[in-house]
C-alpha cells in the first residue's frame, strides 16, 4: 500500500508516495493573485487543495488531516 505525504517547495504544495519519498506531483502553485490547481475542477480533491491553501500551512494541514494510508478525517 502505498502512503500519502504533503510538503511544500518554492510555493508548489506537492503530494508524495510516503515509502519513495521521490516519487511526487505537484497539486498547486502558490502565485500572488490566486493558486493555480493541477486537479480537475469541482472535484472533490481540488476544492480538498483549495480549502488546504486557505491555511497558513496547506502541507501540514493535509498531513494532519490525512491518516497516511490516504483516507480523509471527517
Amino acid at each position: 500500500m502505498n502512503c500519502l505525504h504533503f510538503t511544500m517547495g518554492d510555493k508548489v504544495l506537492f503530494l508524495h508516495n510516503y515509502r519513495q519519498h521521490n516519487q511526487h506531483i505537484a497539486l498547486a502553485k502558490l502565485i500572488s493573485v490566486s493558486p493555480s490547481i493541477n486537479l480537475i475542477p469541482n472535484s472533490f480533491a481540488y476544492e480538498l487543495v483549495e480549502n488546504a491553501l486557505k491555511e497558513e500551512k496547506p502541507d501540514v494541514f493535509l498531513n494532519q488531516k490525512f491518516k497516511l494510508h490516504g483516507f480523509f478525517r471527517f
